[in-house]
């Protein structure tokens, strides 16, 4: 009996102590899901929330970009309209109109553009030539800008050699013809342009301007090598124009007139073609002067 009730405390103790663990061990996993549960509940939320933040953040970009964006104004200017000081004149700029002659023309430069009234319509007559040399006579309508003409030069092949001299003067010039409108515009204060020509000699081109504000016709001067401006006359609309000494003026008239002219055997000075050569292209122009004889 002794031994039977020595031997029971000695089977029932292990058991004892390994339920215990066991026991502790149950809690301490009850405890760890617990944890896990509610660290894992913190940690979904703080995903969330960034990913909440990360899905806004564009949203308040855009949002604040187009508080700081101006609504959409008309268009701006373009660079053509924008570059030209002329204000007025017709419909067909006279920018628009040498565009579309030197266009039609491969390779040529211009060396006179003027405003010309032909059976009632405005017209730009626009010369152009090339390195040939040829002299391109082109006619643009004034209110469509339509090309309505373009005709090579009927000059004698052995006088064709004085149509170089306007293309020296525009080979010696330092002043391009814009910059040089942009000089007379400023001068005459407004207008347009009506009337543009490469003149003077090769050693001392000048821009010949007419420029007209509704009012007040301007004839201007503008040293093709500096810039400056050497001379500048004003017209009342309507009145006469105050002669010009070696003027080359195609209201003044033809530079074949003959008047003082035909001396020294009926022959001009090579002085008086340098001077006249701003014409050459003109299609009244006579040419017969100039053929040696």
């Amino acid at each position: 009996m002794n031994n039977s009730a020595t031997a029971t405390p000695h089977t029932a103790g292990p058991v004892r102590r390994h339920r215990r663990p066991a026991a502790v061990v149950l809690a301490a996993g009850a405890l760890a899901l617990s944890l896990s549960a509610c660290g894992g509940s913190d940690t979904d939320a703080g995903v969330d929330k960034a990913r909440a933040a990360k899905s806004t953040a564009p949203a308040a970009a855009e949002t604040s970009v187009a508080a700081r964006t101006p609504p959409p104004g008309p268009a701006a200017p373009s660079a053509d309209a924008s570059a030209s000081p002329e204000r007025g004149g017709p419909k067909t700029s006279r920018t628009q109109a040498l565009a579309t002659a030197e266009k039609a023309v491969s390779g040529g430069r211009m060396t006179e553009v003027r405003l010309e009234n032909e059976h009632g319509n405005q017209v730009w007559k626009v010369d152009v030539m090339t390195a040939d040399p040829r002299v391109h006579n082109l006619k643009i309508d004034a209110t469509t800008g339509a090309l309505l003409g373009n005709r090579a030069d009927q000059m004698p092949e052995r006088a064709r050699q004085y149509l170089g001299i306007p293309l020296a003067k525009l080979a010696s010039a330092k002043v391009d013809r814009e910059a040089a409108v942009r000089s007379a515009v400023e001068k005459a204060g407004g207008g347009f342009v009506s009337r543009l020509s490469i003149q003077g000699t090769e050693a001392g081109p000048v821009w010949q301007i007419r420029i007209n504000d509704g009012t007040v016709r301007h004839e201007l001067d503008v040293d093709a090598k500096t810039g400056a401006i050497a001379r500048h006359e004003e017209h009342k609309n309507g009145t006469a124009k105050a002669p010009r000494s070696g003027g080359n003026d195609a209201d003044t008239g033809s530079a074949g007139d003959s008047s003082g002219e035909r001396g020294n055997g009926g022959r001009i000075s090579e002085q008086e073609v340098r001077e006249r050569s701003g014409n050459f292209g003109k299609d009244f122009y006579d040419w017969s002067q100039h053929v040696p004889r």
